[in-house]
């Protein structure tokens, strides 16, 4: 597991070492998830209102099965939009899910700043895979600060080699951008795919 450090955040957030502590007054912080967790109908009301989330946010196929076992109904793509005011994550950010219905990660269109003091397995603070989603709509990124960004295996997303997810990086010589198995340019229509 690797972690980041750094200073002051634009967002209200101090940086120490492995930890990130909000600055009382600046914005609503909210725990976010420990490694092995995702998103539930249990948990995702929690994130209702939050701006920071201090951990990971993962949504994942069980996201939206549901626990049968646990009685764990699953979410809904409706139910994303609690994350509309989210702007920053101290963790990662991690989408896998092929839900038909999420075409589109806009509900994360105020998500600014990734900080990968926790990375997912792929050593990555912003993984994308397995999706169906056709457009990103995260329009308010402008900084990852630490570990790679995955975007594959999304078979209706066009031209994401388009995006320039390399401005975002802050750790240029050591972060990688790893675009595989999209859908191919040559196949899409004439769509708008990046906002």
């Amino acid at each position: 597991m690797t972690k980041a450090t750094g200073t002051l955040s634009l967002l209200g957030l101090q940086v120490n070492g492995s930890k990130a502590v909000l600055i009382p007054g600046v914005k609503q912080a909210c725990v976010g998830l420990s490694n092995g967790d995702f998103i539930t109908a249990n948990n995702i009301k929690q994130f209702e209102k939050c701006t920071v989330i201090t951990g990971n946010l993962k949504i994942v196929e069980a996201s939206f099965n549901g626990d049968v076992q646990y009685n764990i109904p699953g979410i809904t793509v409706a139910d994303l939009q609690v994350f509309k005011n989210l702007m920053e994550v101290t963790g990662y950010v991690q989408i896998q899910s092929n839900d038909p219905q999420m075409t589109t990660v806009s509900f994360l269109s105020n998500l600014e700043v990734i900080h990968g003091m926790e990375l997912d397995v792929t050593q990555s603070s912003l993984s994308i895979m397995f999706t169906h989603i056709r457009t990103l709509g995260l329009t308010s990124l402008r900084q990852i600060k630490n570990g790679h960004v995955t975007i594959a295996y999304n078979p209706h997303f066009c031209n994401v080699s388009n995006i320039n997810f390399q401005s975002m990086l802050v750790q240029k010589s050591v972060q990688r951008v790893r675009i595989i198995r999209n859908e191919r340019p040559e196949l899409c229509n004439n769509e708008t795919f990046l906002e």
